[in-house]
């Protein structure tokens, strides 16, 4: 017995508890697509973390029109002695994907196998069980998603197993059954997406908060550079690199649909070029600290080095609140 229903790369490829549902919406589909460019704008920074996180993607209400859901509560279930495997089966029979909160220590897939009691959200479509294998979705470097055949029992025991669990959330709770609404109309409401990146850009006031919202990440993402090198070379840095990456890439999508689909203005083009040379400069930066990774270890010769990156860092922060001004300016024009 088998089946296996279809996924994408997700749209959004950053670590995020449910930014692996956007591999279950398609890209450039009237609808689908526009609940993933209504949403994911505006960030929360936490400073003792270091990390940026999209504040709507971390919630799954913004989902509620794209998908029908099903919950059922595990830990009931568990205790019940009631077959697990088989009630993931009949969801996925019925064309419903499976989400759920998985012990990561007891997945192989997972860099923290046999290391580290971490839980996170394990997305199954599809299961063969003739190899004894789901086909699952998550972020199992928790830098870039990717879909992996997991050993069924493996699974199952990170499913049941949340002992010493670090980031546990209401998700421990529940399995949940997804399927796409093929009713859903949503088309992109302009006034929310002006008002979200209007919102976005106003972060003046929280640059000492212990969270920043809004724009104040970028203000973080060139802050960090004043510290030593061991930090500067840090993992940590270069995610936030990515994830300005793919902010600054979701920008340039939403001109792109705009032009393509709703007004057909070249400001929107002009905008969508400007925000595609943004997203590589952000992505030469990180590849700049990947390639100069020993010389900031070291810290020979690495001042002038952290220097140039705090001031192109700095540009790339400026340059893009300068675009998102123009964007929102374009978008109050247009509607």
């Amino acid at each position: 017995m088998k089946k296996l229903l279809k996924i994408n790369v997700p749209i959004v490829n950053i670590f995020g508890y449910y930014n692996i549902y956007t591999s279950l919406l398609e890209k450039y589909k009237i609808n689908e697509y526009d609940i993933i460019l209504e949403n994911y704008i505006q960030v929360i920074y936490n400073k003792k973390n270091n990390i940026p996180i999209f504040s709507g993607a971390n919630s799954i209400e913004q989902y509620n029109n794209a998908f029908l859901h099903t919950v059922i509560d595990k830990n009931l279930l568990v205790k019940s002695g009631d077959d697990v495997l088989s009630k993931i089966i009949f969801l996925l029979d019925n064309d419903y994907y499976v989400h759920f909160y998985c012990n990561t220590y007891y997945v192989d897939e997972y860099v923290t196998f046999n290391k580290v009691h971490r839980g996170h959200t394990l997305l199954i479509y599809g299961y063969d069980l003739s190899r004894n294998i789901f086909n699952a979705s998550d972020f199992f470097n928790f830098v870039h998603a990717s879909h992996k055949e997991c050993d069924i029992g493996q699974v199952i025991e990170g499913l049941k197993n949340n002992e010493n669990v670090i980031n546990v959330s209401g998700e421990i709770r529940r399995i949940t059954g997804i399927r796409k609404n093929e009713a859903v109309e949503s088309p992109l409401d302009f006034n929310v997406l002006y008002n979200r990146i209007k919102e976005f850009l106003n972060y003046d006031n929280l640059r000492n908060c212990e969270v920043c919202s809004g724009a104040g990440f970028l203000v973080q993402l060139y802050e960090q550079f004043y510290r030593s090198g061991n930090q500067i070379s840090g993992m940590r840095i270069m995610q936030n690199f990515h994830f300005a990456a793919q902010h600054i890439m979701l920008m340039k999508y939403r001109a792109e649909w705009i032009y393509q689909k709703y007004y057909n203005h070249n400001e929107y083009k002009i905008l969508e070029e400007s925000f595609e040379a943004l997203e590589r400069e952000c992505l030469g930066l990180r590849n700049s600290l990947i390639k100069n990774q020993s010389i900031l270890l070291s810290g020979d010769e690495s001042d002038n080095l952290i220097q140039d990156i705090i001031d192109k860092t700095k540009r790339l922060g400026d340059g893009y609140i300068l675009l998102l001004n123009r964007f929102v300016n374009a978008i109050e024009a247009s509607v």
